[in-house]
Protein backbone atom coordinates (compact mmCIF):
# COMPACT_ATOMS: atom_id res chain seq x y z
CA UNK A 1 0.00 0.00 0.00
CA UNK A 2 3.06 2.07 0.91
CA UNK A 3 3.94 2.19 -2.78
CA UNK A 4 0.83 3.30 -4.19
CA UNK A 5 -0.01 0.41 -6.02
CA UNK A 6 -3.47 -0.05 -4.43
CA UNK A 7 -4.36 -3.05 -6.77
CA UNK A 8 -0.97 -4.58 -5.72
CA UNK A 9 -1.98 -4.24 -2.34
CA UNK A 10 -5.59 -5.04 -2.39
CA UNK A 11 -4.19 -8.41 -4.42
CA UNK A 12 -1.89 -9.33 -1.41
CA UNK A 13 -5.05 -8.52 1.15
CA UNK A 14 -7.27 -10.86 -0.80
CA UNK A 15 -4.66 -13.34 -1.26
CA UNK A 16 -3.90 -13.15 2.93
CA UNK A 17 -7.91 -12.66 4.20
CA UNK A 18 -10.07 -13.57 1.14
CA UNK A 19 -12.71 -16.39 0.63
CA UNK A 20 -9.95 -18.19 -0.93
CA UNK A 21 -10.08 -17.06 -5.24
CA UNK A 22 -6.77 -15.59 -6.08
CA UNK A 23 -7.03 -11.99 -7.08
CA UNK A 24 -7.13 -12.51 -10.71
CA UNK A 25 -9.99 -15.21 -10.45
CA UNK A 26 -12.04 -12.46 -8.99
CA UNK A 27 -14.87 -10.72 -10.85
CA UNK A 28 -13.53 -7.59 -11.95
CA UNK A 29 -17.23 -5.78 -9.58
CA UNK A 30 -15.53 -7.70 -6.75
CA UNK A 31 -11.79 -6.32 -7.58
CA UNK A 32 -13.68 -2.51 -8.80
CA UNK A 33 -14.95 -2.46 -5.07
CA UNK A 34 -12.05 -3.46 -3.21
CA UNK A 35 -9.27 -1.22 -4.59
CA UNK A 36 -10.84 1.97 -3.50
CA UNK A 37 -11.18 0.53 -0.67
CA UNK A 38 -7.97 -0.98 0.71
CA UNK A 39 -6.99 2.21 2.03
CA UNK A 40 -9.07 1.22 5.15
CA UNK A 41 -7.20 -1.25 6.18
CA UNK A 42 -3.69 1.02 7.41
CA UNK A 43 -6.21 3.78 8.66
CA UNK A 44 -7.63 0.98 10.87
CA UNK A 45 -4.11 0.05 12.34
CA UNK A 46 -3.90 2.02 15.27
CA UNK A 47 -7.36 0.83 16.64
CA UNK A 48 -7.04 -2.88 15.29
CA UNK A 49 -3.46 -3.15 15.73
CA UNK A 50 -2.32 -1.09 18.62
CA UNK A 51 -5.67 -0.76 20.49
CA UNK A 52 -6.04 2.77 20.69
CA UNK A 53 -9.30 3.04 22.19
CA UNK A 54 -8.33 0.41 24.84
CA UNK A 55 -10.68 -2.12 24.00
CA UNK A 56 -8.60 -5.35 25.21
CA UNK A 57 -8.42 -4.13 29.26
CA UNK A 58 -12.42 -3.73 28.68
CA UNK A 59 -13.22 -7.55 27.41
CA UNK A 60 -13.12 -8.43 31.19
CA UNK A 61 -16.65 -6.42 31.44
CA UNK A 62 -18.94 -8.50 28.66
CA UNK A 63 -21.39 -10.17 30.43
CA UNK A 64 -23.04 -12.15 27.77
CA UNK A 65 -21.71 -15.43 26.08
CA UNK A 66 -19.44 -14.72 22.93
CA UNK A 67 -18.71 -17.62 20.43
CA UNK A 68 -14.82 -17.17 18.52
CA UNK A 69 -14.73 -18.76 15.55
CA UNK A 70 -11.84 -19.46 13.12
CA UNK A 71 -11.16 -21.46 10.38
CA UNK A 72 -8.37 -23.90 10.83
CA UNK A 73 -6.57 -22.42 7.81
CA UNK A 74 -6.45 -18.81 8.95
CA UNK A 75 -2.98 -16.93 9.39
CA UNK A 76 -0.82 -18.08 11.84
CA UNK A 77 -1.48 -15.15 14.10
CA UNK A 78 -5.10 -15.79 14.52
CA UNK A 79 -4.64 -18.70 16.77
CA UNK A 80 -2.70 -16.46 18.84
CA UNK A 81 -5.62 -13.58 19.00
CA UNK A 82 -8.17 -15.91 19.45
CA UNK A 83 -6.28 -17.79 22.56
CA UNK A 84 -5.50 -13.91 24.42
CA UNK A 85 -9.62 -13.00 23.43
CA UNK A 86 -10.63 -16.29 24.55
CA UNK A 87 -8.48 -15.50 28.12
CA UNK A 88 -9.86 -12.37 28.48
CA UNK A 89 -13.70 -12.51 27.55
CA UNK A 90 -15.14 -14.24 30.51
CA UNK A 91 -18.15 -16.64 29.06
CA UNK A 92 -16.02 -17.20 25.41
CA UNK A 93 -15.74 -20.19 23.53
CA UNK A 94 -13.82 -21.38 20.61
CA UNK A 95 -14.92 -22.51 17.36
CA UNK A 96 -12.63 -23.91 15.44
CA UNK A 97 -13.82 -24.60 11.58
CA UNK A 98 -11.68 -27.62 9.36
CA UNK A 99 -10.70 -26.35 5.86
CA UNK A 100 -11.73 -23.06 6.84
CA UNK A 101 -9.41 -20.01 6.14
CA UNK A 102 -10.20 -16.52 7.59
CA UNK A 103 -13.61 -15.71 6.15
CA UNK A 104 -15.13 -19.05 7.68
CA UNK A 105 -18.70 -17.88 8.10
CA UNK A 106 -18.66 -16.83 3.77
CA UNK A 107 -16.70 -19.98 2.71
CA UNK A 108 -18.43 -22.35 5.34
CA UNK A 109 -21.56 -20.97 6.24
CA UNK A 110 -23.25 -24.60 7.70
CA UNK A 111 -20.07 -25.27 9.72
CA UNK A 112 -20.36 -22.38 11.51
CA UNK A 113 -23.74 -22.76 11.48
CA UNK A 114 -23.69 -25.78 13.29
CA UNK A 115 -20.96 -24.86 15.98
CA UNK A 116 -23.04 -21.89 16.93
CA UNK A 117 -26.17 -24.48 17.89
Amino acid sequence: YGRGDLEAASAVFVGMWGTGPDWSDLPQMARDRIVPQIHMIPAAAPVIEEDEIGLVARLGQITCPVDLIEGSDTPPIIPSIMAGLQARIPQARRHVIPGAGHMAPITHPAEVAVSLR
